[in-house]
């Protein structure tokens, strides 16, 4: 396929942590919550399980923290769609490009590094892993860019209404996942999922 154009729609990643690693009693106080509102303008700030985005979301008390609609200001404004926490993951979500996210967990683990657990512990640790996912728009011109053979295009064609075969907006998903636990080991996989 020769891309004639495409678009990042948003992208998230899932920063895993070891068992315990995550003081959710901590982040989910009115105190944390208020701080995280403040510096990212979220819109919405709720005690609840995350989605299960990148995984089983385990059963805790309190099941975690949702904030949702907020920016990072800089010399380019980052939509941030969401900050989600449970038990082993920090989820950020932005209406952005992946590289994003790293400048909003930066910020995320600032705020955060002003709160101590019990015994001055820290209430978020080290990530052991990372998962991504990335929703892209590609248009592409058809049939060539696609390989379909003339008859194949054809029988297609029937169904798609005659101004839209020169141009077709394909949605493509991409996850990848990474892992930080054997750094000279890199796990890559992704498979592009057209809908």
């Amino acid at each position: 396929m020769s891309p004639t154009a495409h678009t990042i729609l948003s992208s998230r990643r899932a920063y895993e942590y070891p068992i315990d690693d995550i003081r959710l009693s901590i982040i989910c106080t009115s105190v944390v919550q208020n701080e995280l509102t403040k510096v990212f303008g979220f819109q919405s700030a709720v005690v609840a399980p995350p989605p299960d985005i990148f995984g089983e979301v385990r059963p805790t008390t309190p099941p975690g923290l949702i904030l949702q609609v907020g920016d990072l200001k800089g010399a380019e404004v980052v939509p941030i769609r969401a900050v989600m926490f449970d038990s082993r993951r920090v989820i950020i979500d932005v209406a952005a490009p992946s590289s994003a996210i790293d400048k909003v967990k930066r910020k995320v683990d600032a705020v955060l590094d002003r709160f101590k657990a019990q015994k001055d512990q820290p209430i978020l640790t080290k990530p052991i892993a990372t998962w991504d996912q990335s929703d892209i728009v590609v248009k592409a011109k058809l049939p060539n860019s696609l390989g379909l053979s003339s008859r194949a295009w054809e029988a297609l064609s029937y169904s798609i209404p005659r101004d839209l075969t020169q141009m077709v907006s394909l949605r493509v998903v991409c996850v990848a996942i990474h892992s930080l636990t054997y750094p000279w080991h890199l796990h890559w996989s992704h498979e592009p999922i057209l809908a």
